[in-house]
């Protein structure tokens, strides 16, 4: 891996646990938390092409927590703790646009 290509991996790497830094504060503003297990339950993987490019960005947490956000309690509807969605759309944006300033890219990122 070149300079370049492991100064964008270390980048993509970076936005990765500020986003989980996010999920984590907004999931404690919300009072979405139970036994902490969703917050312990945490990780990004940043996956790279051949030449070292940073290509994908896998997020993994306990499903459960996908609910608070849509306001789902089990067959009932509760009021809407939005944890994960207001949050991951803005970071993907920043996302964006830091990799066009720094790194030349012209292109849109895909969830």
């Amino acid at each position: 891996m070149d300079d370049e290509a492991q100064r964008k991996f270390l980048t993509v790497k970076r936005w990765a646990d500020i986003v989980i830094e996010r999920w984590e504060e907004r999931i404690k503003n919300f009072e979405v938390i139970d036994t902490g297990a969703l917050l312990k339950s945490f990780s990004a993987q940043v996956d790279a092409d051949a030449n070292g490019d940073p290509n994908k960005v896998i997020f993994a947490f306990l499903y459960y927590g996908r609910f608070a956000d849509w306001g789902l309690a089990g067959t009932k509807t509760i009021e809407r703790k939005p944890w994960y969605s207001p949050v991951f759309r803005r970071e993907l944006d920043a996302l964006g646009r830091i990799m066009a300033e720094g790194y030349g890219y012209d292109g849109a990122f895909k969830l």
